[in-house]
């Protein structure tokens, strides 16, 4: 099987060495590298690398178009890793307090210095408030000495606690030793440095994290939901949000969400929609159209608009029950094209079945800026049937299903593949059929494991 990152772009100018994607060969040169993969084979290419040696007989015009190439995957990659980092920052972003919150909009220039001021050493309070429940209370630090005060002023004195560390750091050092050290400096919030500790809220962080993460992780294990949701960005947004509004707001309920939310994102919908529909005029708009019958014979027709890169589902109509000839299908189709407006369509994709054939047709003779197309998947659905028809071909796929069946109607035999495909000298292929392999192959679904001597 081929791996997973075979159609990446360096591969049209290398092969892999026994379909490993590490290994490769240049085609130019015959160069065989062991490792790396596609990125070695272009840098390779490209040239200009230390890792690898230039290609001596790749030509000019390639080189240059693999440099851009190397160029544009690498801002690609900055591009996504910049994003992310600025999703977890604006994620974990403490949430902004104004200190003038409740005063007024009007402040004299000395009511707003009071209030830094007040701001200013109740800050200074709570860094010294942690570090002493951290390291405990420096020699200095006497009730009512001389010491304490005298630290407390050159603090107040100095603005912040790391300026104060600064300007006993730029000093030069004294031999005479009379001078005072900067373990002697009161240590609010400045641990030794050769103690070599984390800062405190580093600390807390890890702690609070740590407790959020087990909290939601067991909201998503006990629910279902599986782990890939938390790649979202409105997983990112959620937790922003939840950050920045702080405690004591109660969450939502379950009929909130089902309800009053829910709604409120219908409207956000329909908003977008009508945003874009203001775009369908300009670019033009392909509709397509899809029939499905399920297991119980319940008969709909889809239709979805596609405009500029973007896809809409415009509604769903149930057939069942009706006879889905060329005529009814035509109707359906001219009742959505008067609601899209017959203007903005320029394109209709259906199946290639012979109602929506002739319907089709029918369509592109009283609307002649029309283009009917059929659906390729469908297409290629019908060629694989066809191809099943095939009696070397359907002998191949009836022994198949019967090895297949045999191994998982017996317990004990499909018990033993599991346990020895995977030793010393087996090979295991998990063959997973396509829509259009089971059109072909009759399978049902379900994976279907072959093993092989090696």
């Amino acid at each position: 099987m081929a791996p997973k990152r075979s159609e990446d772009y360096g591969w049209q100018h290398g092969q892999m060495i026994d379909t490993n994607r590490f290994h490769w060969k240049c085609n130019y040169c015959n160069m065989v590298g062991m490792g790396g993969g596609a990125t070695r084979l272009k840098k390779h290419i490209a040239g200009g690398f230390s890792e690898v040696s230039n290609c001596p007989k790749i030509p000019q015009e390639i080189r240059h178009a693999m440099k851009i190439e190397l160029e544009s995957s690498k801002l690609a990659k900055k591009k996504v890793r910049d994003d992310r980092d600025e999703l977890d920052k604006r994620a974990a972003e403490y949430p902004p307090i104004d200190p003038y919150e409740g005063i007024g909009d009007q402040l004299d220039a000395d009511t707003r210095a009071a209030v830094e001021a007040s701001a200013q050493e109740r800050w200074q309070q709570d860094e010294v408030q942690r570090h002493r429940a951290q390291f405990g209370r420096s020699q200095f630090d006497a009730d009512g000495g001389s010491g304490s005060g005298s630290a407390q002023s050159g603090l107040a004195r100095s603005g912040s606690v790391s300026r104060l560390f600064d300007r006993f750091k730029k000093r030069p050092k004294e031999k005479s030793g009379r001078h005072p050290n900067i373990i002697d400096i009161d240590p609010m919030a400045i641990p030794h440095s050769d103690a070599q500790q984390q800062r405190i809220d580093t600390m807390l962080k890890k702690d609070k994290k740590c407790r959020i993460g087990r909290a939601i992780a067991k909201f998503f294990h006990f629910s279902h939901i599986p782990s890939h949701a938390a790649s979202t960005p409105y997983y990112r947004s959620m937790i922003s949000t939840i950050q920045k509004e702080g405690q004591g707001v109660e969450p939502p309920t379950p009929y909130e969400l089902s309800n009053k939310y829910l709604d409120a994102e219908v409207n956000d919908i329909h908003e977008w929609v009508k945003n874009l529909k203001q775009l369908w005029e300009m670019y033009g708009v392909t509709l397509m159209c899809d029939s499905w019958t399920g297991p119980t014979k319940m008969s709909i027709v889809n239709f979805l608009i596609y405009c500029n890169g973007k896809v809409i589902f415009h509604k769903s109509i149930d057939a069942t029950g009706r006879f889905e000839d060329a005529d009814y299908i035509y109707a359906l189709l001219e009742q959505v094209l008067r609601e899209v407006g017959e203007k903005c369509v320029v394109q209709v994709i259906s199946d290639n079945g012979a109602n929506f054939k002739k319907a089709g047709k029918l369509l592109m003779q009283r609307h002649p800026h029309l283009f009917w197309t059929p659906c390729a998947a469908h297409c290629i659905n019908l060629m694989m049937s066809d191809f099943g028809e095939i009696n070397r071909v359907k002998k191949t796929v009836h022994s198949a299903q019967r090895i297949s069946k045999y191994l998982y109607n017996h317990l004990w035999v499909h018990a033993l593949m599991v346990r020895g495909g995977t030793g010393p000298g087996l090979g295991r292929v998990i063959l997973c059929p396509s829509p259009a392999q089971k059109k072909m192959l009759g399978f049902g679904s379900g994976f279907y494991p072959i093993l092989f001597k090696n």
